[in-house]
């Protein structure tokens, strides 16, 4: 915290602000708010007054990455891996319509392609050296009359070397 003190010059005397260690028990912490595809995304590093290595950072918010045919789609145009949504799609409209099962089990997969993936949790702690990644989508899927599957998700969490 800047701190006023007397600084003696060859010109006078005068006033200056001097930057002085954080007392103990002070955390500091960087907030941002950023635009992702059109989303606001808050993100918050938790303390960082011993440097990087206490680094940590959390999502804030869910966010939307588009849905699995973007993300196909992407990888195509920037890493050429040979899949398009185009051929995905026409894989799956393959899947025969009978029996009955067969067409729920082509339905659920044209709407599992279709449907915005959510990134749920996102945290990174450089000092502990774990990384979590949640990941889920939304999904109509009715398997009886009584059961219906709402999402599905995914968490992978790695936790460095102690």
């Amino acid at each position: 915290m800047p701190t006023n003190q007397l600084v003696r010059s060859n010109v006078g005397v005068t006033t200056s602000p001097i930057l002085s260690p954080e007392p103990p028990g002070t955390q500091v912490a960087f907030l941002a708010s950023i635009d992702f595809n059109g989303q606001d995304v808050q993100i918050n590093t938790g303390d960082v007054t011993n440097g990087i290595k206490n680094l940590v950072f959390s999502l804030a918010n869910p966010v939307s990455i588009g849905s699995l045919e973007n993300f196909i789609d992407y990888l195509n145009r920037t890493m050429s891996v040979p899949l398009t949504s185009d051929q995905l799609i026409a894989w799956i409209d393959e899947i025969p319509s009978s029996p009955d099962f067969l067409l729920g089990f082509r339905n659920a997969l044209l709407q599992i392609a279709k449907t915005p993936i959510w990134i749920t949790v996102l945290n990174i702690n450089v000092a502990a050296g774990t990384f979590t990644l949640g990941v889920s989508f939304p999904i109509d899927l009715q398997l009886t009359s009584f059961l219906t599957i709402n999402s599905i998700g995914v968490t992978v969490n790695r936790v460095g070397k102690a």
